[in-house]
């Protein structure tokens, strides 16, 4: 597979995104696909993506010509990008602050699946050849910039480092375990166990799902101006079939955040939309 020319076929339209499998499960593993596909999970335009995507991965299989299989590394980035759809990055923000910073996670979760095969490397010096200024600033400006360096440390006890690797299946089951017992301790736990989300954790997660699904898709949950009109059940069941989680227990964990519109008549966290029941995300955010 030549990047070059999947460049040029992405920059001339010639690859057809609407036939991108998305979420389901196809195994169309060609290599227009497989780019198209990472495009639609990136969240970002075409020419952003040209420009950050495309062009970082010209850049990498330059410097590591011959070491990898091209085709392996960018289904192993597809698969990372779809998990990373389900997970609340970066640890210990704000909710309304992860839709500001979805897309440099993004980006972070795509550059990790470049470094995971060179472990006899320089991380930093990788990214220095591979990534324009411009894009090292913006990772140094977001605070991702550390992390990416301690992606290969096995040492590394970072939340954020340790939910990049088990993108990437690379994460040791126990590490994993200890990740998601220790996010935000103070949170009272609605589980019986400490190795499982609390209903305010999958909140989280979802609210992050239900920005990147307002924007490219649209059909569960759209924005109106600064909001997020949430359709409820059916956009929680259907977080619910991605994610593997209780739809009930996303809900739930989205009332919990407090971010809600609370219907005046009632109190309730649901408004009507026509015949359609709904959550207005974005008033309660003081």
């Amino acid at each position: 597979m030549k990047i070059r020319a999947l460049m040029k076929q992405f920059h001339t339209s010639k690859i057809n995104l609407v036939s991108s499998p998305k979420w389901t499960n196809e195994k169309c593993n060609n290599d227009e696909t497989l780019i198209a596909d990472i495009y639609y999970d990136s969240g970002v335009d075409k020419i952003v993506f040209q420009k950050l995507y495309l062009e970082t991965l010209k850049r990498y299989f330059s410097k590591v010509k011959g070491r990898l299989s091209e085709k392996k590394m960018l289904l192993s980035i597809r698969e990372a990008l779809r998990k990373r759809r389900y997970r609340y990055l970066p640890d210990g923000v704000a909710a309304e602050d992860v839709h500001g910073l979805k897309d440099v996670w993004t980006y972070a979760t795509f550059v990790s699946g470049l470094l995971l095969p060179l472990e006899d490397v320089s991380i930093e010096k990788l990214l220095q050849q591979i990534l324009d200024k411009t894009v090292i600033k913006w990772l140094i400006d977001k605070n991702v910039w550390d992390e990416l360096i301690k992606f290969n440390d096995e040492n590394i006890v970072s939340n954020n480092v340790l939910a990049l690797k088990e993108f990437y299946g690379v994460t040791p089951e126990k590490k994993i375990k200890e990740v998601v017992s220790s996010i935000q301790t103070n949170v009272i736990k609605d589980g019986p166990g400490h190795n499982q989300l609390t209903n305010r954790e999958i909140g989280k997660n979802c609210l992050d799902w239900l920005f990147r699904h307002a924007e490219n898709e649209g059909q569960f949950a759209y924005k109106q101006g600064d909001k997020l009109i949430v359709n409820t059940p059916i956009a929680f069941v259907e977080y619910g079939k991605k994610s593997g989680f209780a739809w009930k227990s996303a809900q739930k964990g989205l009332i919990k955040l407090g971010l809600h519109k609370q219907n005046e008549e009632d109190g309730s966290p649901f408004c009507k939309v026509g015949d359609t029941n709904v959550m207005v995300i974005g008033c309660n955010t003081e």
